[in-house]
């Protein structure tokens, strides 16, 4: 995938995350599914974190500057905060990544576990990060009963309604 396509994916991948992390509950940020999960809130600031510090930085300069638990900065509590951060790490993100080099792109990088991968692949694995987290956001929610949008524009049911109705004719 070439740089102009990633930048393209990206922000639809983005944009449907940002439209579920628009409906967290403010009163239940620090909710978590199991005692050992993230919360509701940490795991919005984890996307936000992790897309800028781990990956975009390693795809730059072969290394993490994820924020560990001495951070000096307390994380954001409030929804509003929180999205503040979403949104700034993400346009930071995606400034950096624009400005990338060409070379740098096809280039290898080094990842925190110490395994060589291009960085256009490493990038590609960010997306797979947000997706992933995505899905236990919309499973949280769901277990809180917070009706959550559908991914792609039809919900499960209607993907079947349609799919037994009869079949469209050709022009």
């Amino acid at each position: 995938m070439d740089r102009a396509d990633f930048l393209g994916y990206w922000a639809r991948v983005h944009d449907r995350t940002r439209r579920v992390l628009a409906l967290l509950p403010e009163r239940q940020l620090g909710w978590q599914a199991r005692e050992d999960g993230f919360s509701l809130g940490a795991l919005a600031r984890h996307l936000a974190t992790s897309e800028r510090h781990l990956f975009v930085e390693t795809a730059l300069h072969d290394r993490s500057t994820m924020p560990g638990p001495d951070h000096p900065t307390p994380p954001p509590r409030t929804k509003a905060a929180i999205l503040a951060m979403v949104d700034q790490l993400h346009a930071e993100s995606v400034g950096l990544v624009e400005g990338m080099p060409a070379e740098r792109w096809a280039a290898r990088c080094r990842t925190p576990g110490r395994a060589e991968v291009r960085v256009d692949r490493w990038l590609q694995l960010m997306l797979e990060h947000e997706i992933h987290h995505r899905g236990q956001l919309y499973l949280m929610l769901g277990m809180l009963g917070i009706p959550t949008p559908p991914l792609y524009g039809l919900t499960a049911e209607q993907v079947q309604e349609v799919s037994h109705g009869p079949t469209p004719q050709a022009d």
